[in-house]
């Protein structure tokens, strides 16, 4: 935005439940305590900070100085919409409603920033996500699938436009911040690698049907540990939804000899999506993991748990290395592994959908500057 739109003086402020001082140093923003609570324990059975019967009112009213004092206030990006938790002051998409009504009292353009909608099981969720969307100046998404269920829940006419995952628009980091993370992370070059962004399945599935899923991916792994060595890549190390968690959990079940290694930490994700242009290929269970994968040029398969990951490898016609989640089986993991590793196209036609989709991420923040000019 601001090598676009030269003429404004920009300042960026991140409403978030996790403000990150590193973050603000490297990218120039602003964070901002918002009105979710650190963990899901700390949360149960309250509403927002500033909701409940005598809460301190400062958190609220913190949330709605910064929404008073913007010119635009842009929600998402990400997946945004769903209701598996909901209450009126809980979840998501109660969150977002509270900001949009905040925005409109005090007459301020909304923009609806790269986000997707899961298929919305309850009234209430249809019910706000209607009141955002409606209240919105500007709407963008993600994925054609997104548009699809959110205009089964429109009454009336709006425009939505679908662009590609902003993430996409994030560029390759040099050599030497890739050889560095490399060497701080004790990854030798020079090997064969295989990349896995695996995250704890039990937020879809029971854990009966978690343990077959990792039972078959790890057996699948014990199957090529003569050829390569595996990276467990922690996408996400928040204490209360930490991959490495996972990654210690399912090495130990592998047999003796395989060589494999843990992500310890990662200061930007930069140096994700440098270590993903070190491997032959990556198994990916994390969307992000999968959009990293491609953007470092590196060919994924990714399992589709969520209809995002569907929505994002279909748009990068990859659909053919995408594993339903409940039909993983080991033998078919393995032969489709050894499909993509004979694929001599594969990294061309990512290499070129991602360039197609990078410029194609240039439009939002056109968009959002012509909230500026109105």
């Amino acid at each position: 935005m601001k090598e676009y739109a030269p003429q404004f003086l920009f300042e960026f402020t991140a409403l978030s439940r996790h403000p990150n001082i590193k973050y603000e140093k490297a990218y120039g923003i602003k964070f901002v305590k918002n009105l979710e609570y650190d963990s899901e324990e700390e949360s149960k059975n309250k509403s927002f900070k500033g909701l409940n019967y005598g809460d301190n009112k400062e958190d609220l009213v913190r949330v709605e100085d910064q929404i008073k004092n913007c010119n635009i206030l842009v929600l998402g990006a990400g997946n945004i919409f769903h209701d598996k938790t909901i209450d009126i002051f809980r979840g998501p998409i109660p969150l977002f409603a509270l900001y949009v009504f905040l925005a409109k009292l005090y007459h301020k353009k909304v923009m609806l920033y790269g986000t997707s909608v899961t298929p919305l099981k309850t009234s209430l969720g249809k019910t706000l996500t209607r009141y955002i969307v409606e209240n919105s100046d500007i709407v963008t998404l993600r994925d054609e699938l997104s548009k699809i269920e959110l205009q089964k829940i429109l009454t009336e006419p709006k425009k939505i436009i679908v662009f590609p995952d902003s993430t996409l628009g994030a560029v390759k980091p040099d050599e030497y911040t890739v050889n560095n993370f490399l060497k701080r992370e004790k990854i030798p070059r020079g090997r064969r690698y295989i990349g896995l962004a695996l995250r704890d399945l039990r937020v879809v599935l029971s854990d009966d049907d978690t343990e077959i899923i990792w039972n078959q991916i790890v057996n699948t792994l014990n199957k090529l540990k003569n050829e390569f060595e595996f990276v467990f890549v922690p996408q996400v190390t928040y204490k209360w939804d930490d991959d490495r968690i996972i990654a210690n959990k399912l090495s130990k079940r592998l047999d003796k000899d395989v060589k494999f290694h843990i992500i310890k930490k990662w200061d930007d994700p930069k140096e994700l999506i440098g270590l993903y242009s070190c491997f032959d290929l990556t198994l990916s269970i994390r969307l992000h993991g999968t959009i990293f994968s491609c953007i470092a040029g590196t060919p994924v398969i990714a399992i589709n748990y969520m209809p995002k990951v569907e929505s994002f490898m279909e748009s990068m016609e990859l659909k053919e290395y995408l594993i339903n989640i409940k039909s993983i089986k080991n033998d078919y993991l393995l032969k489709l592994i050894n499909k993509l590793l004979e694929d001599k196209e594969v990294s061309t036609k990512i290499k070129n959908k991602i360039n197609e989709k990078k410029e194609l991420t240039n439009h939002y923040h056109k968009l959002a500057v012509s909230l500026l000019d109105e």
